[in-house]
């Protein structure tokens, strides 16, 4: 089991993905959330409150897509997630450790450890598969880079 399984693997048992799509707030939400192949077997969708409008014309969906066994080429698995994602409507879509969300936080440098992929219908997608490169300041740099496009679109604080 490499570093990556083994951190999604929080409980010691399952494997959760927790994807993380920010959408127009008109646009409609996908009537199925997201099933990738293999699929998970259980997925689990929420709507975070942005009780501070941090974002006032977006709307971010979380989807926890939880794994028994998780497919030997994880990154493939990773990088579908994220470009289905965008592909669905997201301005920007990441994958983030269990915790790792809060509207105060959306990619800063602060939390940019405990994202591990990332991506936008510009710059596609990027991934982070372990700890020394989630660490490095180049994702650092990399996370504020997609931060900009939340920024550049005129639609987030």
């Amino acid at each position: 089991m490499n570093e990556l399984e083994q951190a999604l693997r929080w409980d010691g048992v399952d494997a959760m993905v927790s994807l993380f799509a920010v959408r127009p707030r008109t646009a409609p939400a996908t009537a199925d959330p997201l099933v990738p192949d293999p699929a998970p077997v259980a997925v689990g969708v929420h709507v975070p409150h942005d009780a501070d409008a941090v974002l006032p014309d977006l709307v971010v969906v979380e989807c926890d897509l939880t794994y028994q066994r998780l497919p030997a080429d994880l990154p493939a698995l990773l990088t579908g997630i994220l470009e289905q994602a965008c592909a669905d409507g997201a301005v920007l879509a990441w994958l983030g450790f269990e915790g790792s969300f809060h509207f105060e936080h959306l990619l800063t440098a602060d939390i940019a450890d405990q994202i591990y992929g990332v991506c936008s219908n510009d710059l596609g997608p990027r991934l982070a598969p372990t700890r020394a490169v989630r660490r490095d300041e180049h994702w650092r740099t990399t996370i504020s880079t997609y931060r900009e496009i939340l920024r550049e679109s005129g639609r987030a604080r």
